[in-house]
């Protein structure tokens, strides 16, 4: 039997190079693919790529978040629980997790990550606005979703102020 010997290991590393530049770009070319069916609509296109890209970059935040906006939102979710351990004192994070417990019908648990993103960014007229929303519309809570829209409202966000004219009450300033 002949030995194998490697008379230029230069050019077998030169190779094995190349192969990992080749298995780059075709995963960067997934997720570029992927992104791009997103923007033009290709919805289940979309879903296809970023999966095959999740499949080699389980860890990847750009394709989580779009897997979210197309309805994936337990994954979402799961992203959002370890951010929240990872930056506890992020507002938007837990917005975004409140609001993505909205969409999945979590009402009460939305409320509470709103509250949360409240409590570390009391001038936030969105967050207000948010949970005053949930308050009025999903949970009939009226008065808890006035107090909302007029913090926002003396925080001068617009959507808040115009909630209150909505609902016939008078905004009070300051």
């Amino acid at each position: 039997m002949k030995k194998l010997t490697v008379k230029r290991p230069a050019s077998l590393i030169v190779a094995m190079f190349l192969i990992l530049l080749t298995s780059i770009a075709w995963s960067a070319d997934l997720l570029s693919q992927g992104l791009a069916a997103q923007k033009a609509g290709k919805n289940e296109e979309a879903v296809k790529l970023l999966g095959q890209y999740l499949q080699d970059h389980p860890d990847a935040a750009a394709v989580r978040s779009s897997l979210a906006q197309e309805g994936r939102f337990d994954e979402g979710l799961k992203d959002l629980d370890r951010a929240a351990a990872l930056a506890p004192k992020n507002p938007w994070v837990f917005h975004k997790r409140g609001m993505i417990k909205f969409c999945m019908g979590q009402n009460l648990e939305a409320v509470a990550d709103l509250s949360a993103a409240i409590k570390l960014a009391p001038d936030r007229g969105l967050f207000y606005f948010c949970r005053g929303e949930i308050y009025l519309q999903h949970l009939h809570q009226k008065d808890k979703a006035a107090a909302d829209f007029q913090k926002g409202c003396r925080l001068e966000s617009p959507l808040c102020c115009a909630e209150l004219e909505k609902m016939g009450i008078v905004p009070i300033k300051k």
